[in-house]
């Protein structure tokens, strides 16, 4: 049933997908998996439950993020918690809806003296990710700005892509957790569960975030379960510190110690020679051939004139490597062909 039932999931939120008639299905596994669900999301949703409610969030590699960092009006963010939870049927962070949150909670902080905790708890687990100073809505500009040391406050549509989709991944996530939790007061971040699906982690990150991000994801939101997909080895390198790695062409978990970004280039994702480049180990190749024809014995005038055209070809591959090209002459020479 578990298949399926992410499927209706993916497609409908789980809201939606928990409360369908039976009448649709034929399956009494999946009648019963959706039943439990039902039940499950009242539970969750009753009001002063003092235990914390689950997150689920997927989010794609294409179209990750959409809108921009300029609220169009003051607006709290979530009337209840269910609408927190339908969030989980988008694959995309909706920025202006983020902007809204810190335009509300910086108004809030603003009227009452003091910030919300859950907005307070929130912002610190994404500043201590994110590489930056502060974050939050600043009236003056009328949008979301980011500050980071010795490039003073930005908008947050300025950011890169890469910076910009972590940003939103992270203030999503602290967002959802807040508002499906705020009766867990200063711990509403870091004791919401859940399970969170991630495709390409990677994109658009330099190296230095990529060998952070996954250890950023698990100390900041420490009882989520990530389900990443990436084709990076910086990613895997960190991956293999904190969880599992599975090959999706073999369906086997990768084993691994303490490797190297090579070695997991070459033995996890089969990179032939990581540390060469693409141009060495074609004029390697080219090399091996050349002398692979001119050790081949050839009998008749007819073999030696196709061993010497062959030979001709073979060597054009180096004409910007004198001195490979001038090794290769001389053994051409020394077999006197």
């Amino acid at each position: 049933t578990a298949p399926a039932s992410l499927r209706l999931w993916q497609q409908r939120g789980p809201t939606e997908a928990s409360a369908l008639p039976q009448g649709e299905f034929n399956d009494p596994r999946l009648i019963t998996d959706f039943n439990r669900a039902r039940q499950l999301l009242s539970t969750w949703m009753e009001p002063g439950r003092p235990d914390p409610a689950p997150v689920f969030a997927r989010f794609s590699a294409s179209n990750s993020f959409t809108g921009t960092g300029r609220p169009d009006q003051v607006r709290q963010p979530f009337e209840n918690k269910r609408e927190a939870w339908d969030r989980a049927k988008l694959d995309h962070v909706d920025i202006q809806r983020l902007a809204q949150w810190f335009q509300y909670n910086e108004l809030r902080t603003l009227q009452e003296g003091k910030a919300p905790i859950s907005y307070r708890v929130a912002r610190e687990a994404v500043l201590s990710a994110i590489h930056a100073t502060d974050i939050r809505y600043v009236v003056r500009d009328n949008q979301l700005m980011v500050l980071h040391d010795g490039e003073g406050w930005r908008p947050f549509d300025r950011l890169s892509d890469g910076q910009k989709r972590i940003a939103a991944i992270f203030c999503e996530l602290a967002l959802r957790c807040a508002a499906l939790n705020s009766q867990l007061a200063e711990r509403c971040v870091i004791d919401a569960p859940g399970v969170v699906l991630i495709d390409e982690l990677d994109l658009h990150l330099h190296p230095l975030w990529q060998r952070s991000v996954i250890g950023d994801l698990c100390r900041v939101f420490p009882k989520l379960q990530f389900i990443v997909a990436s084709h990076s080895p910086f990613l895997l390198q960190a991956a293999f510190e904190v969880g599992k790695v599975l090959d999706m062409q073999t369906g086997q978990f990768a084993q691994a110690g303490d490797l190297s970004i090579e070695d997991i280039s070459e033995e996890v994702m089969g990179v032939d020679q990581p540390q060469r480049s693409q141009r060495f180990l074609a004029l390697k190749a080219a090399a091996k051939h050349y002398m692979d024809v001119l050790a081949t014995p050839a009998s008749t005038a007819v073999e030696r004139e196709t061993q010497k055209l062959e030979l001709d070809v073979a060597m054009a591959a180096f004409a910007n490597e004198p001195a490979s090209a001038a090794w290769l002459a001389q053994q051409r020479e020394a077999a006197g062909i």
